[in-house]
């Protein structure tokens, strides 16, 4: 009976602990992601080779949780300054492999794996890159010529956690 008592007050326990994660949805940019707390919010002007783009980041950091299962919980959001009719589904591939081969080289790490995903009906990139004792994992989908990218980091002991696909998969784009 002990034991039990013991086993009981343990479930209790963890389910008040246990992380509420947040539907985060944003009208404007038309999209939702379920993130493990509510995200900061920033806007970052980038230079490239097609004009400045506007990067609307949104992003989670837990280094500092000794308890969470990945570092950081990040989505970006950028409008590329190109007429939508341009862009066909070779453009649309060469800038998922472009924006792949970014995050490698921004982060100098070493690429994983590679694939071509979709979701929704919309062409994507699914990525994991290994930096200095952690991974990166990426989804980057381009509807039109919006990119939307979803990101975690954990430590290497954390790999593979249920919190990666949860976060990664739960990103939806709305019309």
């Amino acid at each position: 009976m002990k034991n039990l008592v013991v086993v009981i007050a343990f479930l209790i326990s963890s389910s008040l602990f246990a992380q509420e994660w947040v539907n985060y949805k944003n009208e404007d940019l038309k999209f939702s992601v379920e993130f493990p707390a509510e995200p900061k919010v920033q806007d970052q002007e980038v230079p490239t080779a097609i004009g400045n783009l506007t990067m609307n980041m949104f992003m989670v950091e837990q280094a500092a949780n000794a308890s969470a299962k990945n570092l950081v919980y990040m989505v970006i959001h950028s409008e590329y300054p190109l007429d939508p009719e341009e862009i066909d589904t070779d453009t649309a591939q060469n800038m998922l492999d472009g924006s792949v081969d970014g995050a490698v080289n921004n982060v100098g790490g070493k690429l994983i794996s590679n694939e071509k995903i979709t979701k929704e009906g919309v062409p994507g990139r699914q990525a994991k890159i290994e930096v200095r004792g952690s991974y990166l994992y990426l989804n980057i989908f381009l509807k039109v010529n919006i990119l939307y990218a979803v990101q975690t980091i954990c430590t290497e002991d954390a790999d593979g956690n249920s919190d990666i696909k949860k976060f990664l998969n739960s990103l939806k784009l709305q019309d």
